[in-house]
């Protein structure tokens, strides 16, 4: 068992293992990631202007590493698929 800095069992250490392996997992299952900067690519838009449509809850992302991740399936060819913002905005608050 994981110990924490004043020497005593960590009750939470199983459950954030859990967590980095469901997170991994689901990092997998979501496919290829894409860049803020692909992403403005791909839209022709500015980053700056992706980072508000993610803000707005119209683009979904997943942060890693202090950088944001948006998965591809959201997009179709240099447009975000009908219904996305739809499906956001649903969740309400809460992390899909």
């Amino acid at each position: 068992m994981t110990t924490n800095p004043s020497g005593r069992a960590d009750p939470f250490a199983a459950a954030i293992a859990r967590s980095a392996g469901v997170r991994q997992k689901l990092t997998v299952m979501a496919g290829v990631m894409l860049t803020d900067a692909e992403v403005a690519d791909r839209l022709a838009v500015t980053p700056r202007a992706v980072v508000k449509l993610r803000e707005h809850k119209e683009l979904r992302a997943v942060e890693r590493n202090a950088i944001w991740l948006y998965p591809a399936f959201q997009f179709d060819n240099e447009d975000v698929h009908a219904g996305i913002k739809q499906v956001l905005c649903a969740y309400d608050g809460h992390d899909p």
